[in-house]
């Protein structure tokens, strides 16, 4: 039973240890595409660099990096869209209608629990007044 719980705990460690990854993977996506463009610059400007043949441009495969960074703005605005497609919207009218019966809105005097309760004392209007504009 001990071994069970080693085991449980091992993997609850991993599988934190799968999200956080996941999760930082996710907000500091712009800072690693802009890491491995430092660290890959001059296999880039041979490679992908659209300006490669004017040198006074000093482009160096910015222009990769720029396009790679639109790219990725536009996944992420795409995926933003999708969330907000998903969110149901619901009517407050239709979703509480039960409420809005006139059964359920009437209250005798009976049920009401201010008649009959000694505890219950009006506030006093002397005292507290609303704020004034």
């Amino acid at each position: 039973m001990k071994v069970f719980f080693v085991i449980l705990q091992a993997m609850r460690c991993i599988s934190a240890t799968i999200f956080l990854g996941c999760f930082l993977l996710m907000a500091f996506s712009k800072g690693i595409t802009l890491l491995n463009f430092y660290w890959n610059q001059d296999a880039i400007t041979a490679k992908f660099c659209v300006n490669k043949n004017k040198p006074k441009m000093h482009c160096n495969g910015k222009c990769f990096l720029a396009k790679q960074i639109k790219e990725q703005e536009k996944r992420e605005a795409a995926n933003a869209i999708m969330e907000l497609s998903k969110i149901e919207v619901v009517s407050s009218r239709a979703y509480f209608s039960i409420l809005l019966t006139p059964q359920y809105n009437t209250i005798t005097a009976q049920e009401s629990i201010y008649v009959n309760n000694p505890l219950y004392k009006p506030y006093h209007a002397s005292v507290f007044k609303p704020p004034a504009c």
